[in-house]
């Protein structure tokens, strides 16, 4: 759970960065520039295939269908939440519960006709999903006891951050 959980907030924090240089630019240079960003997004979650052009790769981090997508990441996340259920308060699921409906919401992506992204919703989209996350991170550590469960889930996203940032 704390593996997932890190890997959602790393690669939505990266997205949210590459949105905003993709609706920020002027040229073919800023937007290479977003090209590292979202090799990390697609290699964070083991999908190296299927690079393409910068429409594909969008298209690809946020269509559910695609097994390396921030879906995918939130599934995996709650189906592991899901089987440790009891260490876990209400206060957690509610937040858990918000942070599905974040993502089942977030604005298809299109494309405006000067060829940029309309990516003010999505943004947005984004930082609630990243706020939800530290809510999530934070909830946990003052409502679960100190027990294994809890040592494993903060063991589980220092490992995951280590993995990212190597």
């Amino acid at each position: 759970l704390g593996r997932y959980n890190e890997r959602l907030n790393q690669i939505c924090r990266a997205l949210r960065t590459a949105l905003s240089m993709v609706s920020a630019s002027t040229g073919v240079t800023e937007l290479q520039d977003v090209a590292p960003l979202l090799q990390f997004c697609r290699q964070a979650n083991g999908s190296l295939t299927g690079a393409g052009d910068l429409d594909e790769q969008l298209q690809q981090l946020f269509d559910p269908a695609q097994p390396g997508s921030l879906f995918a990441i939130l599934q995996v996340l709650l189906f592991n939440a899901q089987s440790a259920r009891e260490y876990f308060a209400a206060d957690t699921w509610l937040v858990l519960d918000k942070l599905q409906q974040a993502l089942r919401g977030l604005p298809k992506l299109q494309r405006q006709q000067s060829g940029l992204w309309l990516s003010g919703p999505s943004l947005r989209q984004l930082d609630d999903i990243i706020l939800l996350q530290t809510a999530l991170y934070g909830l946990n550590n003052e409502t679960m006891s100190r027990t294994q469960a809890l040592r494993l889930m903060d063991l589980g996203q220092h490992i995951e951050r280590g993995l990212q940032t190597a």
